[in-house]
C-alpha cells in the first residue's frame, strides 16, 4: 500500500495552485458528446466571475480518429 499523507495533498495544501477540473477521457466521437462538452463548459464560463474563470478547466483526453469530420478543438476556438 502507498502512503496518503492529507498534509501534502489536501486543496487546503496548496490553495493557489488548485483547479477545479472537469474532463473526459478516452476516444474522442460525437457519441461520447465531447462537442457538447465543450459548449457546455463555455457556458459555464460565462457565468462564474471572472476573477475564477483562470481556476477552472477542461481536459479533454484521447485519440481523435474522425479530426476532419469531428473536430472539439476547433469548436472551442470558435467559443
Amino acid at each position: 500500500p502507498m502512503d496518503y499523507d492529507d498534509r501534502k495533498t489536501s486543496p487546503r495544501a496548496h490553495p493557489a495552485k488548485e483547479k477545479f477540473r472537469v474532463g473526459t477521457l478516452g476516444f474522442i466521437a460525437p457519441h461520447k458528446r465531447t462537442i457538447p462538452i465543450v459548449r457546455g463548459f463555455a457556458q459555464f464560463l460565462g457565468e462564474i466571475p471572472e476573477e475564477q474563470r483562470s481556476k477552472v478547466e477542461l481536459l479533454v483526453v484521447g485519440e481523435n480518429p474522425h479530426e476532419d469530420i469531428y473536430n472539439p478543438k476547433l469548436e472551442a476556438q470558435t467559443l
